[in-house]
């Protein structure tokens, strides 16, 4: 393996390395905030409903929220989901 082809690999390797810990560093803020505040926990359903209706299709969007001690059960009959939507 040549110096080039290690030195990309090890810049390559920072990179990932830097933005796991932006990554982490910003989820820990944000978990932060939740555990203060009343109202955050609850706003993550809102989220979700909202994302769904941007993705409606033009006959409008069904929703369907199957909660169970377990796990938490979200469908909709939009488009499925962007990164972006989930993102922001």
């Amino acid at each position: 393996m040549s110096y080039k082809s290690k030195f990309d690999s090890l810049e390559q390797k920072a990179h990932h390395q830097i933005i796991a810990t932006k990554i982490s560093k910003e989820m820990g803020e944000l978990r932060s905030l939740v555990e203060k505040s009343p109202v955050t926990p609850k706003r993550w359903i809102w989220e979700l409903i909202q994302n769904a209706k941007d993705v409606h299709l033009d006959k409008g969007v069904q929703i369907r929220i199957d909660y169970q001690p377990e796990y938490v059960s979200f469908k909709h009959t939009g488009k499925p989901f962007t990164a972006d939507n989930i993102r922001f």
